[in-house]
């Protein structure tokens, strides 16, 4: 039996959405029957006190070892317990106010003492000039729990050492002003140690709790670093529970120097993404996608049936930080109820921006109309009986929040925001997206919902119907292939991907170019060879389908093309034909900036690159993505099996009859590798009037052949001879 550890940084009794997604997973480990062990990295000054509260509450499993590395470093005691003196108080001016004593000498204050009960719990030192230099933690006064000394500013510290139960010090650790350490000490009863920083001392800590064949699954970016340099054969894991992009969080060109440590990463086996939209713009910028798998945050169960709601009424559950920017949430709800007067609304959580809240509340005319609420460890039972919930955050992952009113039937107005909402909404079916930012378009469509008491229930029944894609058996499933999965080898370097190698140098790739349609593409051997190389610069690469394409479109058509390459035939189609619109959908996540690349060279701005698979397969489509094999020759890949597979990669799934909806294309090209049968049959295609297919006989056989030939049939379309040239054939609509 495998075990599984988790890095966390710590664990609280009123939990975000990270810490409570941990500990879930962690309750959900053990049922699946595995030993599992919570290692919790950052100090908590009431730590024993948090885990008795959690255990009592029974947030965690009570079969989950839980362990902190602060508390570990001063278990026990050293052989000798040190006496501190009581400080000479008689001699200072003292003033009490509620539980802080301040002591002065000579009108200076020297320190101040933060009491608990009779004794003081925390001391605060002051220089001769009254700046602050120090505080002071207590065991049992004057018992040292931790010290911390400051720099000149009083607040960056410099230096903390902890002590243990009697008093001696067993671990101290030095900071420059950035907050990086640079030096730790260590004592224990056989001596003292030094190490060249606290990731170190803490990466030994980890390793002394693991054996080769375990599962590490890191949860926070600040660990990374000691999740990629364990020393044991273990499964490393790093699961991203937030949006990985700079601000303003939507732009793809920007990554965070955290994430952009952990994609290139190849120590870490495993990254574990929310929702396949996450994995898309990693690979549209550039990032290798075979280590990324769509995994679930958390299993929700749905409750058996509809709680009643109340008229009305909202409920929102989110905490009081800048990210949620709950002040547009305030602003929404102004809006209704100027058209609903009888809405009520309550929204719960914690954090800083409480006070900021209360008092925009207040401006807006809301007291009494809205109430701000503490924090609630299980807001279910709220979240039941509203008849909807807004979500106005800056950017997530897959919040909590969401699958929690799915999981209760609770429709869902939300922005369309990176990322999490757009996966598990689904517009206008169990709740709404809404443009980022506008305010009045949300408060619009929150009172038309109000107002629809039928439609309210529609969506609430909707909502309910989709919390089965979140599952405990589904989440199981996930998961459990990825702790089964052999330990890999590691080579311990850093490497983006080929395709992310090629992107950060393509500069230096030599440029041909196509003698026959003046087509410039860059021959970067990474994706292409030397043969391949002379086939374009002679003009006879895709020579046939060129042709047949060329020989169907006249020019301003609406064109989607299924297999991208690399962006060669939608650079001709454009500077040929210049089509209204040009969608290329490309399931390599390696050939995505291949072919922007290839779209930049030749002045191509108007084609749009989509990284999925088009697909009408419902199992892959509710499962959100497809196993893509990667092969060895970059253009030779495909969801079927291929020889020289060079890795799989977990590839987002889109219905094709979502792109016939949306784009409404009047041609469709496609070189898909053999995923062209069955693909069209049951969609509605009467957007399109010409369709242009290269077949792969040797991938789909004589019945695969004859099912398309069925389909286009079918739908209308006949066999055009004249445009068809060998396995590129084309189909046009009979009227």
């Amino acid at each position: 039996m495998k075990r599984i550890f988790f890095l966390s940084a710590s664990l609280n009794v009123n939990r975000g959405g990270v810490t409570k997604a941990v500990m879930l997973r962690a309750n959900e480990f053990v049922k699946m029957g595995y030993p599992v062990t919570l290692l919790t990295l950052k100090y908590q000054s009431n730590y024993d006190n948090i885990i008795k509260k959690l255990r009592a509450q029974k947030a965690v499993d009570g079969k989950v070892v839980i362990k902190n590395f602060w508390a570990d470093a001063v278990s026990g005691t050293t052989s000798s317990s040190v006496k501190p003196e009581k400080p000479d108080l008689a001699a200072l001016q003292k003033i009490e106010n509620g539980n802080t004593v301040d002591y002065f000498r000579e009108g200076r204050r020297c320190f101040t003492y933060v009491m608990h009960g009779k004794r003081p719990a925390r001391a605060e030192y002051y220089d001769e000039v009254g700046r602050h230099t120090q505080t002071s933690s207590f065991w049992d006064w004057p018992i040292k729990k931790r010290s911390l000394v400051y720099f000149v500013d009083g607040k960056t510290i410099a230096q903390e050492t902890h002590f243990d139960k009697g008093g001696a010090p067993r671990i101290s650790v030095e900071y420059d002003k950035k907050g990086n350490s640079i030096s730790v000490a260590t004592w224990d009863q056989q001596g003292g140690a030094r190490f060249e920083s606290l990731e170190a001392l803490q990466q030994r800590w980890v390793e002394t709790h693991l054996a080769d064949g375990d599962v590490v699954i890191d949860d926070h970016r600040t660990y990374d670093p000691i999740l990629a340099g364990l020393k044991q054969k273990i499964n490393r894991v790093a699961v991203v529970h937030m949006n990985h992009l700079e601000p303003p969080y939507s732009d793809i060109g920007a990554v965070t120097k955290n994430y952009n440590a952990l994609f290139q990463e190849s120590r870490v086996d495993t990254v574990a993404m929310l929702t396949p939209q996450q994995i898309d713009d990693a690979a549209t910028m550039g990032f290798s996608t075979a280590r990324m798998k769509v995994l679930p945050n958390i299993s929700i169960e749905p409750a058996a049936k509809l709680a009643s709601k109340r008229d009305d009424y909202i409920v929102v559950a989110a905490r009081f930080v800048h990210q949620k920017r709950l002040q547009d949430t305030l602003r929404v709800l102004e809006r209704v109820h100027a058209a609903n007067p009888a809405m009520r609304a309550d929204i719960f959580g914690q954090g800083e921006d409480r006070e900021e809240l209360e008092k925009l509340r207040d401006e807006l005319g809301l007291a009494g109309i809205v109430s701000i609420n503490e924090y609630v460890p299980n807001p279910l039972e709220y979240l039941a009986k509203a008849q909807l919930t807004l979500m106005t955050s800056r950017h997530e992952g897959l919040p909590l929040a969401l699958l929690e009113n799915l999981s209760v039937g609770t429709p869902i107005v939300s922005y369309d925001i990176k990322y999490g909402p757009a996966y598990a909404i689904e517009n206008g079916v169990n709740g709404y997206l809404v443009r980022e930012g506008d305010i009045s378009g949300m408060a619009d469509r929150v009172i038309e919902l109000l107002a629809d008491k039928k439609k309210v229930t529609e969506m609430a029944q909707a909502a309910l119907a989709s919390a089965a894609r979140f599952t405990a058996e589904k989440y199981q499933a996930s998961w459990r292939e990825i702790i089964e999965a052999p330990v890999p080898s590691h080579n311990g370097t850093h490497l983006r991907s080929k395709v992310g190698a090629h992107a950060d140098n393509r500069s230096h790739a030599p440029i041909i170019v196509d003698r026959v349609q003046g087509v410039k593409v860059r021959f970067n051997t990474e994706y292409m060879t030397a043969e391949q190389a002379e086939i374009i610069k002679a003009g006879k690469y895709e020579r046939k389908e060129i042709k047949a394409i060329l020989n169907c479109l006249k020019g301003g058509e609406r064109v989607l093309e299924l297999g991208g390459g690399i962006g060669y035939v939608s650079t001709v189609v454009c500077k040929h034909r210049n089509p209204s619109s040009y969608d290329v959908v490309e399931a390599s996540p390696r050939m995505i900036p291949v072919i922007k690349d290839t779209h930049e060279l030749n002045g191509v701005g108007s084609a749009r690159v989509h990284h999925c698979i088009a697909t009408s397969d419902k199992d892959a489509l509710e499962r959100g993505y497809y196993e893509f094999n990667l092969g060895k020759n970059f253009l030779a890949s495909s969801i079927t099996n291929i020889r020289n597979t060079d890795g799989v990669a977990q590839v987002p799934t889109v219905s094709i009859a979502k792109f016939m909806e949306e784009q409404k294309p009047q041609v469709l090209i496609a070189d898909i590798e053999g995923a062209e049968v069955g693909l069209l049959t049951d969609v509605d295609i009467s957007c399109l009037d010409r369709i242009i297919l290269e077949i792969h006989p040797k991938i789909v056989g004589p019945a695969g052949i004859k099912s398309i030939f069925d389909d286009m049939s079918k739908h209308g379309f006949t066999y055009d001879a004249s445009t068809s040239i060998g396995v590129v054939v084309s189909f046009m609509r009979v009227n």
